[in-house]
């Protein structure tokens, strides 16, 4: 915890930083830059974007300082046996696996040094260039409703009754 000094300023003593360093608590707090996650200091933007659609790393992507989308879906294409094609099968087999999480949850060491919007921006984008937006259209049921849902139904509050 930072306590006010003598002057009344909230600053934090030196000994105190190195030990939150120690700790790793400086990082959490923004203290202190986070190191960087690939020896050649740049992000791993390509590595991260297809994690999240594939739930897989794959090194070979390399490491990036801003994310060049055209080139990632040159790069997934020849990774994959079939091109696009295989590349899509491998997205639609992720996506439908038991836990139902799509995009996957990136880990911390492929998200260091990338922003958390420009992630978003790019896998947004991403996702548009393959054709992947939005959820799987549900069709309709064509049974009709059960007592007990058509009592939801029914269930409104008051100032939306007619």
């Amino acid at each position: 915890m930072i306590e006010p000094s003598i002057n009344g300023d909230y600053s934090i003593s030196e000994e105190r930083c190195l030990t939150a360093r120690r700790n790793g608590l400086a990082r959490m707090h923004g203290m202190v830059p986070a190191e960087r996650s690939s020896p050649a200091g740049d992000p791993r933007w390509h590595q991260a974007l297809a994690y999240a659609l594939l739930g897989q790393v794959y090194p070979a992507l390399g490491t990036q300082r801003n994310p060049d989308l055209a080139a990632l879906v040159e790069d997934l294409d020849r990774l994959f046996p079939g091109g696009r094609t295989g590349l899509i099968e491998t997205i639609a087999v992720v996506r439908s696996a038991r836990d139902g999480r799509w995009p996957r949850v990136v880990p911390d060491d492929l998200r260091t040094d990338l922003g958390p919007a420009q992630f978003a921006a790019a896998l947004t984008e991403l996702r548009h260039r393959l054709g992947l937006e939005g959820r799987p259209q549900r069709t309709p049921s064509a049974r009709s409703p059960d007592a007990a849902e058509r009592a939801l139904l029914r269930d409104v509050p008051p100032h939306h009754r007619i």
